[in-house]
């Protein structure tokens, strides 16, 4: 077998060298690209912030608007001259946190509350309170307090439901 040779490859020496206080012209070449990464960062920027920043903000914006509203302590007098307003989703939670309707029969709780709508929704309560449109990113609806009675005639349970 005969033997390999090893080879010694030239490279070009250059008496020159690389002085960062003066630095040699570059080619115009190295320029354009320069140019180029530039411009192609500042259209990745606008990209970015139209696609991404703008429509989060967008959407952060449309969360904070659709916010239920803040509660309020239950009154009767505002209650029954607010049918089918907000007023009466800010109460109803007092409402039913402080237990004002336990024990209280149909004609007490119409006294309390004022006439339900009879607007024919929600055929199995026994009364149905209109408390305005449904709060929410994507609210269609409205928001119901119904109400049913036992067989005692008094309170049983209430729930809030939409349409």
């Amino acid at each position: 077998m005969p033997a390999r040779r090893c080879s010694v490859e030239s490279y070009e020496v250059s008496d020159t060298w690389y002085d960062p206080m003066n630095p040699q012209p570059q080619s115009p070449r190295v320029g354009k690209l320069k140019a180029a990464a530039i411009g192609c960062g500042i259209v990745l920027g606008v990209v970015i912030l139209w696609s991404v920043i703008i429509p989060g903000l967008l959407l952060a914006w449309m969360m904070w608007e659709a916010r239920p509203p803040s509660q309020l302590e239950f009154d009767a007098e505002r209650w029954r001259n607010a049918p089918g307003e907000e007023l009466r989703w800010r109460m109803h939670e007092d409402l039913l946190d402080k237990g004002l309707l336990k024990g209280k029969t149909e004609l007490q709780t119409k006294e309390l509350l004022g006439p339900d709508c009879e607007c024919g929704y929600f055929a199995d309560w026994d009364l149905v309170y209109n408390m305005g449109p449904e709060h929410g990113l994507f609210a269609i609806d409205s928001v119901w307090l119904v109400i049913v009675f036992g067989p005692d005639g008094t309170f049983l349970r209430a729930r809030v439901v939409t349409d």
